[in-house]
This record gives C-alpha cells, structure tokens and sequence, in this order.
C-alpha cells in the first residue's frame, strides 16, 4: 500500500503510521488488551 506515504506527508511519525495501520486490525481481532507471548 501507499498510504503509508500520505501519512508521512501529512507529518505522521513512521510510528504513529505503525499503530495507525495496526490498531484497527488488533481491536477487531480482539487482540488489543492481551498480550503478545512468544511462541513455543
């Protein structure tokens, strides 16, 4: 995707991009409030 791009134009930091693109994702997984383990 390149809307990455637009957000680091729009003066988004290249974190504020990471957790743009990816909180959406985990609170509609239901991921948001567990946390990450390893794997095995």
């Amino acid at each position: 995707m390149i809307h990455h791009h637009w957000m680091s134009e729009a003066g988004l930091t290249p974190m504020q991009i990471i957790v743009a693109a990816t909180k959406d994702a985990a609170y509609i997984s239901n991921l948001e409030k567990k946390p990450v383990e390893p794997p095995q």
